[in-house]
């Protein structure tokens, strides 16, 4: 975060991608995380240490427990939905990441729409704020997928596609570079300097036919 400061970087909400009257010529970044794990609290902390917004997309039925699975992942722990809140009044923007976190393109439409539309009401019941943002389930979808995003009332949604989003850009299927756990600071600088683009068109191909 101290280099993203340092190097003249604009941490932006990911809401603002709405209005294309805030994209500019400055160097802006949007973070997010996906999943709603607890560790996400202790990152929040130190985003407000800079001033930081960033976007936690929260997989609903892991929130309230009502979902689980026998992936190591599902064994972590999850934020609560007071924790949730917490994020919010530190300035965190909140989107939906499903029910259940499925491959939601081998969904049938009705499973589709339970993921989508009960992710988003769920949400909307606890939080008591529009959400306007999703977050696609390991990173899959198609066509079919992005139109019922649409209709379940989605106006943003976040792929797992590295790349840079330029205007005019397709505002259900944003890029993202994901930044690991095992990324130095050097891989760090190279993946906001756009070196790993290219992995984009093979990514997209990969999110599609999956």
């Amino acid at each position: 975060m101290r280099h993203l400061q340092t190097e003249g970087y604009q941490v932006v909400p990911l809401k603002s991608l709405l209005n294309a009257l805030n994209v500019n010529d400055k160097k802006q970044v949007v973070i997010t995380f996906d999943d709603g794990y607890q560790s996400v609290a202790n990152a929040t902390e130190v985003l407000s240490e800079f001033g930081f917004p960033a976007t936690i997309f929260a997989t609903v039925g892991w929130i309230d427990r009502s979902s689980s699975g026998s992936n190591y992942w599902n064994q972590w722990r999850f934020l609560t939905w007071a924790e949730l809140r917490a994020c919010i009044n530190q300035g965190m923007e909140i989107g939906a990441h499903s029910v259940s976190h499925p491959r939601l393109p081998a969904c049938s439409d009705s499973e589709l729409a339970y993921e989508l539309n009960n992710a988003k009401v769920r949400l909307e019941q606890q939080l008591g704020s529009e959400i306007t943002s999703f977050s696609y389930p390991h990173g899959l979808y198609d066509d079919r997928v992005k139109r019922f995003v649409s209709a379940a009332g989605f106006r943003l949604g976040c792929t797992s596609v590295c790349g840079v989003n330029r205007h005019p850009y397709g505002s259900l299927e944003l890029h993202r570079t994901e930044i690991s756990g095992a990324d130095d600071m050097a891989i760090f600088g190279r993946k906001l300097a756009g070196q790993y683009d290219w992995m984009g068109p093979w990514q997209r191909r990969q999110a599609r036919k999956s």
